[in-house]
């Protein structure tokens, strides 16, 4: 992927600190990773930005936007997240919104306003001369 936005993004991991953090995480890896402890390590974003840094930087840009949490989680999560990115010369913003408060996109998208699809358009600034050139 070259443009990535990240919503609201699951970083639950088994080092989640909390007992309610803990419930979700153990629900969340019976769901969506069947309880197989592998495939998380596999596919851990924190994991992959280092091993994958070399193929992402000057391919793709990525932008990180979570919400306030009770647990007070997520964005320090994600702040955590976007420290290797940087680290590794990978293009990125984390686009922290503590005035949502609630894990809805739509809100998200709101409190973001023109810098919701802003992001895409600055991330595709050469595609679309390209694109607007081919068809001229």
């Amino acid at each position: 992927f070259g443009v990535i936005s990240i919503l609201a993004p699951a970083l639950l991991g088994p080092d989640v600190p909390g007992e309610g953090l803990q419930r979700k995480w153990s629900a969340l890896f019976a769901a969506a990773l069947g309880n197989d402890l592998d495939y998380f390590k596999a596919n851990n974003p924190f994991d992959l930005v280092v091993k994958n840094a070399a193929r992402l930087r000057g391919r793709s840009v990525i932008r990180i936007v979570p919400h306030d949490t009770p647990e007070n989680w997520l964005i320090p999560r994600c702040e955590t997240l976007h420290a290797p990115l940087r680290r590794h010369g990978i293009a990125n913003e984390l686009d922290a919104r503590p005035d949502v408060k609630v894990h809805n996109y739509g809100a998200l998208y709101e409190a973001m306003g023109e810098r919701s699809i802003g992001f895409f358009a600055n991330a595709f600034p050469t595609s679309n001369e390209n694109n607007i050139a081919a068809r001229n």
